[in-house]
């Protein structure tokens, strides 16, 4: 009966790691891209390479569903 006690405790636990984790790992991933597409800008801005168009398609890349012309 303890170990079956302990078994489920353990089931639960993982489940409530992994629900935690998930949303927690999108976010980093999220957080990385951002970054990374803001250097990409920012360097391109440094080195004066960056034109109109360039600079739209990294804004649409950081938000996709919003219309920039």
């Amino acid at each position: 009966m303890e170990s079956e006690k302990m078994a489920s405790l353990g089931r639960l636990v993982a489940g409530v790691a992994h629900e935690v984790n998930t949303p927690v790992g999108v976010g980093v991933t999220l957080a990385s891209h951002i970054e990374n597409t803001t250097n990409i800008v920012l360097e391109l801005t440094r080195e004066n390479q960056i034109n109109k168009s360039e600079f739209i398609k990294h804004m649409k890349d950081l938000k996709p569903h919003q219309i920039i012309s």
